[in-house]
C-alpha cells in the first residue's frame, strides 16, 4: 500500500511515495553541485519563481527528497514525462553548461523516476497502464468500456513489440524503413506515416496507434494526451473544453510514460480545407491560446468521420 501523506487541495488523488536512497543521493548532490555555480547557471526554478506559478521549486524540492520525506508520485511522474526528451537531448552538454540536467537530478534523477512508475503501476495497475484513458463514447470506434483494460493491454504489446524491433535497429535514423516493415511483418499493422518523433500505425479499428522514436515522441504522446484531457492549463476549464473539442482530434487512450496513444483514424486534408491560420483570425487565437505551435502545417490536420476538420499533431505545445 503507498505511503500516505498530507492531503493537497486541488487534486482529487495523490499517490505519496518515500524515494530510494539513491534518488535522495542524486538529489542532494545537484544540491551540492549548484551551489558552486553562478546563480545565472542554476537550473530549476527559485522559490521566488516557482511562487509565481504556484508550484514547488526544483532546489526545494530537491531539500524535501534529499531529506527522505514523502512525495506526491503524480507531479514527479508528470515531470519527468514532460522533460524526458528535452533532458535527452542535453547529453551532449556539460551538468554544469545543462540547466535541464541539473533540473532534472533535482527531482531525483533516473532512481527517482523509475520508482515512482512502478510505484504508481503496483499501487493501481488499471489506471497506471490506462493514465488518462478518455474513451469517447462520440466515436463508434472506441472500444466499449468494458473493454477497455482487454485493449489497453493489447496497444502495450504493440508498443514492446516496437521496442523490439527498436532495439533490433540502433541506427534507427539510418534505417527506419527497414524497421517500419519489420514491425509491420511482426503486428499486420500498416504504417500510415511518420514525424521526426513519431510513427503512426493503422489499427485496423478505426484507430490508429501513435508509437515513439526512442525516447523523443513520448513528450509528444504527453503532450496531447495532456491537452485534450485538459490538465496542465490556466485556461478556465469550459473554455479549454470548448477549444480542444472543437480544433483537436480526440485522444482515446494513452499510457502514462507516452510510450503509445490512441487517436481515431482521419480523413487527410487539402490545403484548401483549413481553417483560416491568418494572424489575428479566431481559428488562429483559439491555437494560440492552447499553446499549439505547428498548426500551420496542413498535414497536421485531418477530417473525423463527423465532417469536422481538427488537428491530428498537436504534440509540439508551449
Amino acid at each position: 500500500m503507498p505511503a500516505r501523506g498530507p492531503v493537497r487541495p486541488g487534486r482529487v488523488k495523490v499517490t505519496w511515495i518515500k524515494l530510494p536512497k539513491a534518488a535522495q543521493a542524486v538529489a542532494a548532490e545537484a544540491l551540492r553541485r549548484q551551489e558552486k555555480l553562478p546563480k545565472s547557471k542554476r537550473g530549476g526554478l527559485s522559490r521566488s519563481e516557482a511562487g509565481k506559478q504556484g508550484i514547488t521549486s526544483g532546489r526545494a524540492r530537491a531539500a524535501s527528497i534529499a531529506r527522505g520525506e514523502l512525495q506526491p508520485a503524480e507531479d514527479l511522474r508528470d515531470f519527468f514525462n514532460r522533460f524526458r526528451s528535452t533532458f535527452e537531448r542535453s547529453a551532449d552538454k556539460a551538468w554544469e553548461d545543462s540547466k535541464i540536467q541539473q533540473a532534472w537530478d533535482l527531482w531525483g534523477g533516473e532512481p527517482a523516476r523509475e520508482a515512482v512508475l512502478r510505484q504508481l503501476a503496483a499501487s493501481n495497475p488499471s489506471a497506471a497502464r490506462a493514465h488518462l484513458l478518455a474513451w469517447n463514447p462520440d466515436f463508434s470506434s472506441s472500444p466499449e468500456k468494458d473493454q477497455a483494460e482487454a485493449y489497453v493491454q493489447k496497444m502495450e504489446a504493440y508498443a514492446a513489440q516496437w521496442e523490439d524491433i527498436e532495439d533490433q535497429f540502433p541506427d534507427l535514423d539510418e534505417a527506419e524503413e527497414e524497421a517500419v516493415w519489420a514491425y509491420e511483418d511482426a503486428t499486420g499493422l500498416a504504417f500510415l506515416g511518420g514525424g521526426a518523433y513519431r510513427l503512426v500505425f493503422d489499427l485496423g479499428d478505426g484507430n490508429v496507434i501513435k508509437l515513439p522514436i526512442f525516447h523523443s515522441g513520448r513528450d509528444s504522446n504527453f503532450q496531447e494526451c495532456q491537452l485534450w484531457n485538459q490538465r496542465g492549463s490556466k485556461i478556465e476549464p469550459m473554455e479549454l473544453r470548448r477549444l480542444t473539442r472543437k480544433w483537436l482530434s480526440p485522444v482515446l487512450a494513452c499510457d502514462p510514460a507516452g510510450e503509445w496513444l490512441v487517436m481515431p483514424k482521419l480523413e487527410l486534408v487539402d490545403p484548401s480545407d483549413l481553417p483560416d491560420l491568418r494572424w489575428g483570425s479566431p481559428a488562429a487565437q483559439d491555437l494560440s491560446a492552447l499553446g499549439v505551435t505547428d498548426a500551420g502545417q496542413f498535414r497536421n490536420w485531418g477530417r473525423l468521420p463527423s465532417g469536422e476538420v481538427v488537428l491530428l499533431d498537436y504534440g509540439s505545445t508551449l
